[in-house]
């Protein structure tokens, strides 16, 4: 049996190519070896649920999603813990935010997800990561008493912005706020982010935090990649991700996880105890 617990991914810039958004060829038959040694296997990922699911449609009732930045943890269809913002501090947040003409503002729910609509192509980029996604003039009084997770802001052009990190600082302790990508910025309740959940699901296994295996390439993976004694940042990651990992692996590009995969999980060691 492999001595690994626990392998935890990253999905967009580390399994996931920034291009292509896809799940690399081959990569079933690398989880069909992650798990047949025993180990689980957990996706941190901003997206939510039924998104990461929709990737892994062999899987999906067999891996562990810590979604919407670690707000939420499930096992397959089954909820295992959740987080949300208080509803004056995400409706103030989502204001603030509604007042910078160039961004695009999306309310991650318990129910739904819930944005303005800033024309067709910006919807079918947000339903790629958020559904059921409700599009609505005004996105606060459409998710009502839903239980927001996240409020997730980003820059249209996908470009960092001094409006963006203003925000980030009025905000404060108040919130957990990590980039996600380039001008784009999660906030969740305090103390929540991948490393609070992944740290759970440790803690739920039985699992020994050093033993286990995790990859992430950006800022909103560095506490993730710090709960793991086994951990890769994805070359030409962030520097904040690249500070608080272990080791390098190659960029998803060149299918960086997979390659460090199969040398933890080789296909030879198939069936072997």
């Amino acid at each position: 049996m492999n001595d690994i617990p626990l392998v935890a991914t990253d999905l967009d810039g580390t399994l996931l190519d920034y291009r292509t958004r896809s799940v690399p060829k081959g990569f079933g038959a690398v989880l069909d070896r992650v798990l047949a040694a025993g180990a689980a296997f957990a996706v941190a990922s901003g997206r939510t649920p039924g998104s990461v699911r929709s990737l892994f449609p062999e899987h999906g009732d067999r891996i562990w999603i810590a979604s919407d930045n670690g707000a939420r943890l499930s096992h397959g269809p089954d909820l295992v813990f959740e987080r949300a913002l208080e509803p004056a501090l995400w409706r103030a947040l989502a204001a603030e935010a509604g007042r910078i003409e160039t961004v695009d503002v999306v309310l991650v729910g318990a129910d739904a997800c819930y944005m303005r609509e800033h024309g067709a192509e910006a919807a079918a980029l947000f339903r790629r990561y958020y559904f059921p996604l409700v599009v609505a003039p005004d996105p606060a009084a459409a998710a009502g008493n839903d239980r927001i997770r996240k409020v997730l802001v980003c820059n249209r052009d996908r470009r960092p912005d001094a409006e963006l990190d203003a925000l980030r600082t009025r905000f404060g302790a108040r919130v957990s706020a990590v980039s996600a990508e380039p001008g784009w910025i999660d906030f969740m309740a305090a103390g929540v982010d991948k490393g609070s959940a992944i740290r759970r699901l440790q803690e739920a296994l039985g699992a020994d935090p050093a033993r286990c295996v995790c990859f992430g390439d950006w800022e909103n993976d560095a506490t993730m990649l710090a709960a793991c004694g086994r951990s890769y940042a994805m070359s030409g990651g962030h520097p904040a991700a690249l500070a608080a990992a272990r080791f390098v692996a190659p960029p998803c590009e060149e299918n960086g996880e997979i390659a460090v995969l199969d040398r933890l999980f080789p296909p030879a060691a198939r069936g072997r105890t």
